[in-house]
């Protein structure tokens, strides 16, 4: 498992876990509290968001705002992170040789985490277009986020 430390006492710690997914623990004072697993492009496809988005309920919830990331307990802030950083726990945990980079959309120019060099772990592998759709996807120079390339599915 790897971890990251938030304010005192906290800390949150991800594990790989079979099926592409990882499990998402926090903890308080080393005792775990709550945990959720994710399959790994379901995370990815969650920080790729440009609006403000939530993944999970329940008991550990994650809000993603304004390129941060608030941690929830039982619906109490427990700490704000990094999208970076929140990222780099994946990368560790998923042992990736083919690291996402940050880049801006071609259409949009909003920050996005691109796996191209694997694009079957990147989050844009969760959208599914057609042909045609994939030509006007094609006409960028790079990659787009996710909310263009759901705006090209309904084009």
């Amino acid at each position: 498992m790897f971890y990251l430390s938030l304010p005192e006492p906290y800390q949150i710690g991800m594990e790989k876990i079979p099926l592409n997914k990882v499990r998402v623990v926090l903890f308080n004072t080393g005792k775990e509290i709550c945990c959720r697993k994710v399959n790994t492009k379901e995370l990815r496809f969650f920080l790729n968001q440009k609006e403000e988005s939530h993944l999970f309920k329940g008991r550990l919830q994650l809000h993603l705002n304004h390129q941060r990331i608030h941690l929830l307990a039982q619906k109490e802030i427990i700490a704000t992170i990094s999208i970076e950083a929140f990222q780099e726990l994946l990368q560790k945990t998923t042992n990736q040789t083919d690291v996402a980079i940050a880049k801006k959309c071609s259409r949009c120019s909003q920050p996005i985490w691109c796996n191209s060099a694997s694009v079957k772990n990147c989050a844009c592998s969760l959208l599914k277009l057609t042909a045609m759709q994939q030509s006007k996807a094609s006409a960028y120079k790079d990659c787009l986020c996710n909310n263009c390339l759901t705006e090209l599915q309904h084009d």
